[in-house]
């Protein structure tokens, strides 16, 4: 069975992820309230986060932005 839910800022998914922990986060690079690389970076450092898959799609192709989240353990990085 899917389950999909989509957030707007990084603190609201943090905290619904720690609750309910996904198979897979797709993220965009820029949220409302923290970046992708944020995100992964917070789920990286959460014992109870830092298995569940990532992957990052944003229309950013600087490697100065995705270096972090490739070095995260990002399983993918997608553009748009």
């Amino acid at each position: 069975m899917l389950n999909t839910q989509v957030f707007q800022d990084g603190t609201l998914a943090l905290a619904v992820m720690r609750k309910q922990q996904p198979d897979l986060t797709i993220s965009a690079m820029y949220l409302e309230d923290m970046s992708g690389s944020k995100l992964i970076e917070v789920m990286r450092a959460d014992q109870a986060l830092t298995e569940i898959a990532f992957i990052l799609i944003s229309s950013e192709d600087n490697p100065l932005y995705l270096d972090p989240v490739r070095q995260s353990g990002a399983c993918a990085t997608l553009t748009k």
